[in-house]
């Protein structure tokens, strides 16, 4: 396996995707959803974590330079990572039917400035 602590990843990740949820969803949303919506989420979340670390340690063969074939593996695998866990957390949300769309942009913005910032500080 990628990572020798993958479980704590996993925890940890899927905690923070039920923590966000928590902050930031209206009280009468948040208390209506189910017990297998918030196992989903917290799911979600490990998985976003986890490929976001995948995408941290990839080799994959773009780029000019050392540095440059960093940034281009981090930034492709990165976003693929976020859209994934976009969708899929739109999804759950959605009570597994559909896809919950309130607040996307603000979302898809947050995640595109995250993979500029990161990607730019790989060394």
């Amino acid at each position: 396996m990628m990572y020798d602590n993958a479980h704590k990843i996993f925890l940890k990740y899927g905690a923070q995707g039920v923590a966000a949820d928590f902050a930031y969803t209206d009280k009468k949303y948040y208390t209506k959803r189910t017990p297998q919506q918030h196992a989903g989420i917290f799911a979600v979340g490990a998985a976003g974590g986890i490929m976001q670390g995948v995408a941290e340690k990839s080799k994959l063969p773009f780029g000019t330079t050392d540095k440059l074939k960093r940034q281009a593996n981090f930034a492709l695998l990165s976003s693929i990572g976020y859209a994934g866990e976009y969708f899929g957390m739109s999804h759950v949300k959605a009570n597994y039917q559909g896809l919950y769309h309130s607040g996307w942009h603000t979302k898809v913005g947050v995640s595109g400035y995250k993979v500029l910032a990161y990607t730019l500080m790989l060394k």
